[in-house]
C-alpha cells in the first residue's frame, strides 16, 4: 500500500521537474512512510511513497522491466499475484522480485488493460512506456484506491490524492463551486469531481491513456454490465442450502487471500455481524488474531462491550480506543489534513481506531461492503415502505408527516424520531429520489438558503443516473446498485482509505472480492433481505461461526455523536467557526447558519449533521489546501 504521483509532458524532449514530484510525494508520506522513489525520463517523472507490506526487500518502486522501456508506480494489493505470476512465467516472463508490483507490470506489458480482468485486488497504478511516450493510468473495479489527475496546457499530473496533484503547483487550486455544493448536501464530494475545479477523479474500473497531449479514457470493468450479466445467468433450481454453501466458500476464500502479508495483520471489530464474521473466518485460519474497536462515552453510540464479548467468544487479542477522547484536537487534525472536505461523522472514530491499530499491526481486514452487497441498510427497508406509502391518498400522508414533524428532536444515535422525519421528508419524490434523499444533509430547497443564491447542481443527480443505469434489475438490486455507485464508492471507501492511510495502515475488505460480488449479484433477493432484515445469507453463514447475541443484533451503523460534541467538547471552536466572518469566507450564508446554530444550541432542533458539514468545510479551508 503506497502513494503514487507523476507528470507526463506533451513534449517528449522535456524531463518534468523533480521539485514538483518531491512536493507531491511530501503530501503522500503518511500513505508510504517506509521509502521514497523517483523516476525521471524524457517525457515523464513518477514518484512513489512506500508502505512495505509484500516483498519487503526487493519490492521498491518505481519499478522498471528488464529492458527499462516500461516503468510502473502502483498503490494497492493484487491478492492472487502468485497465481498470475505462475501463468506469466509459463508465458516466458522471468521475475526478479517476489512482489505483486512486478506481476502487475509484466501482466500489463503482455496483455494491456485486459490483464486486469483476472486481477483480484484493490489498486491504482501508472505505467510509463518510454518508447511510445505513453502514460497509462488505471483503477480497481470498486474504486477502493483513489487516483486523481489534471490535464494542463503542457502536461498531465496525477496522484493518489487531489492535494498532492495541487502541491505540484502545475494546477490551479481554484475550488469547484459545484463540488462544494455537493459536499454540503451529501457530506462528501461525488463522482468524477474533486473539490478543485481542474482536478478530476479517475472512475472505478476505468483506464486513461495520455500520449503527446492526447487523452483517451475507457472502462476495463463496468459495474452495470457485470451485475446484469450475473443476474441473467442466475442458477435456476439452486437450493438455498446450495447458495449458502457457495457463499460461505467464496467469503472464506476472500478472507484467506487477504491474509497474505509479510507484516502483522489484524481486524476491525464492532458489535455487528459483518466485522465479526470476518474476524471469525480469520480466526479459523490464524491462531493469533488482533481485533480493534472504538469506544464512546455516549451509551447510544457505544458498541465496545458487545465487541469485547465477541472478541472473547472468538478468542482474539482485543484492543479499543476511546474515540471521543481529546476530540477537539482530533477534529481539527482530521479536518485540516483531509485530502478533500469529508463529513461522514464516522471519519472521527474510524481515524481513532486506525491509529490504535497501527500501533500494533500494519494491515487490517474490515467488513466494508457487506451492506451494499446484501441489502443491510435500514434504507432498504424504507424503500419497500415508501413504495407502499406512494399508493396512499396524499392527504393521509401529509397529515402523518405533519404529526411526525411535531415530535421533538433528540440526539440519540439515529433514533426512531430521526428516521421517521427523514422518511416523510422525502414525500412526494419518486422512489429512487427518496432513496437518495435519506442520506442528504441539506435538501435542494435548503441549499438555496444555505448558499444565499441559486445553486448550480442537484445533489440527487448521481442517484438518478445510477438508477437509470440499473434498469432491468429487480427492485432490490437496483437500490443496491445505486448504493454501490454513490454511497459505497464516494463515501464508505473514501472514509476507509483516508482514515487508514493517514495512519499508514492498510485496510482490506473481503466483501469487495469481485468473485463474491458476482455470486451475490446472481443471488435471489430473498437471500439478501428476508423478514425485514438484510444480509439473510450472511446470517445463515455466520450462525456456524458466531455466538447468538451477535446474530440477533439489529443494524446500528457506525457514526459519531457530533450533535452533542458541538455543544460540548467542540463548543468554543464551533462558536468561532459559525461566526459571520468565518461562515461567509466559506461561501455560506451567515444568517442561515446562525439560525441553525441557535436552534441547535437551544435544544429545539438537532442540526448536528448540517452543522458538522459546515464546520468541516470551514476548518478544511483554514488548513490552506484550497483557494
Amino acid at each position: 500500500m503506497c502513494g503514487i504521483c507523476g507528470i507526463a509532458s506533451n513534449d517528449p524532449r522535456q524531463i518534468p521537474g523533480r521539485a514538483a514530484i518531491e512536493r507531491a510525494c511530501d503530501k503522500l508520506i503518511a500513505r508510504g512512510p517506509d521509502g521514497r522513489g523517483i523516476y525521471a525520463d524524457f517525457g515523464a517523472a513518477l514518484g512513489h511513497q512506500r508502505l512495505s507490506v509484500i516483498d519487503l526487500q526487493t519490492g521498491a518502486q518505481p519499478m522498471s522491466d528488464s529492458s527499462s522501456r516500461y516503468t510502473i508506480v502502483f498503490n494497492g494489493e493484487i491478492y492472487n499475484y502468485e497465481e498470475l505470476r505462475s501463468s506469466l512465467a509459463r508465458q516466458g516472463f522471468a521475475f526478479r522480485t517476489k512482489s505483486d508490483t512486478e506481476v502487475l507490470l509484466a501482466g500489463l506489458i503482455a496483455h494491456g488493460v485486459e490483464f486486469l480482468s483476472g486481477a483480484n485486488g484493490m489498486f491504482a497504478f501508472a505505467l510509463w512506456d518510454a518508447a511510445e511516450k505513453l502514460l497509462l493510468l488505471g483503477r480497481d473495479r470498486f474504486g477502493v484506491k483513489p487516483l486523481y489527475y489534471a490535464i494542463g496546457a503542457n502536461e498531465i499530473v496525477f496522484a493518489s490524492e487531489a492535494s498532492a496533484v495541487a502541491a505540484t503547483n502545475l494546477v490551479s487550486r481554484e475550488l469547484d463551486a459545484h463540488a462544494v455544493e455537493n459536499f454540503m448536501a451529501l457530506s462528501y464530494v461525488s463522482g468524477e469531481q474533486s473539490i478543485y475545479a481542474r482536478i478530476k477523479r479517475l472512475g472505478a474500473g476505468e483506464w486513461l491513456r495520455f500520449n503527446a497531449g492526447k487523452v483517451t479514457r475507457g472502462k476495463w470493468w463496468n459495474l452495470a454490465d457485470e451485475w446484469k450479466t450475473a443476474a441473467a445467468n442466475r442458477a435456476i433450481g439452486r437450493s438455498d442450502d446450495e447458495w449458502k454453501e457457495a457463499f460461505s466458500a467464496a467469503l472464506s476464500d476472500a478472507v484467506k487471500v487477504r491474509l497474505k502479508s509479510d507484516v502483522p495483520l489484524g481486524a476491525f471489530l464492532s458489535g455487528g455481524l459483518d466485522s465479526a464474521t470476518i474476524a471469525a473466518l480469520m480466526k479459523q485460519q490464524s491462531a493469533d488474531v488482533r481485533t480493534f474497536t472504538a469506544r464512546f462515552t455516549d451509551a447510544s453510540y457505544d458498541e465496545s462491550a458487545l465487541a469485547a464479548a465477541t472478541a472473547a467468544a472468538l478468542g482474539t487479542t482485543h484492543c479499543e480506543d476511546l474515540a471521543d477522547a481529546g476530540s477537539v484536537e482530533r477534529l481539527i487534525n482530521i479536518a485540516q489534513n483531509l485530502d478533500e472536505p469529508f463529513a461522514d461523522t464516522s471519519i472521527i472514530p474510524t481515524s481513532a481506531i486506525c491509529g490504535e491499530a497501527r500501533r500494533r499491526v500494519t494491515v487490517v481486514l474490515s467488513g466494508d461492503g457487506a451492506d451494499e452487497l446484501l441489502g443491510g441498510y435500514v434504507t432498504n427497508e424504507a424503500d419497500a415502505l415508501y413504495a407502499k406509502m406512494l399508493r396512499l391518498p396524499r392527504s393521509v400522508v401529509c397529515a402523518a408527516r405533519a404529526a411526525v414533524n411535531l415530535l421533538p428532536d433528540d440526539r440519540k444515535k439515529v433514533s426512531a424520531i430521526f428516521k421517521l422525519k427523514r422518511f416523510f421528508a422525502a414525500y412526494p419524490r419518486s422512489i429512487e429520489e427518496a432513496h437518495g434523499s435519506w442520506r442528504l444533509s441539506f435538501y435542494p430547497n435548503e441549499m438555496q438558503e444555505l448558499f444565499g443564491r441559486e445553486i448550480s447542481s442537484d445533489p440527487l443527480t448521481a442517484t438518478i443516473a445510477a438508477w437509470n443505469e440499473s434498469e432491468g434489475l429487480n427492485a432490490l438490486d437496483r437500490f443496491l446498485f445505486v448504493d454501490y455507485k454513490t454511497w459505497l464508492i464516494d463515501d464508505c471507501l473514501v472514509k476507509a482509505d483516508r482514515a487508514s492511510m493517514r495512519n499508514s495502515l492498510e485496510s482490506r475488505a473481503p466483501f469487495l472480492d469481485y468473485r463474491l460480488f458476482r455470486l451475490c449479484a446472481a443471488m435471489p433477493p430473498h437471500l439478501k433481505r428476508s423478514g425485514g432484515l438484510g444480509k439473510a445469507i450472511l446470517r445463515r453463514t455466520a450462525a456456524d461461526l458466531l455466538p447468538p447475541f451477535v446474530l440477533k443484533r439489529p443494524k446500528r451503523g457506525f457514526n459519531a455523536p457530533v450533535a452533542k460534541w458541538l455543544c460540548g467538547e467542540w463548543l468554543e471552536v464551533a462558536k468561532e467557526c459559525f461566526g459571520a466572518a468565518s461562515v461567509e469566507s466559506a461561501g455560506l450564508n451567515p444568517t442561515y447558519i446562525a439560525a441553525l446554530w441557535q436552534a441547535h444550541k437551544s435544544g429545539r432542533k438537532n442540526y448536528g449533521y448540517q452543522l458538522f458539514n459546515a464546520l468541516i468545510l470551514i476548518l478544511w479551508l483554514r488548513g490552506g489546501t484550497g483557494n
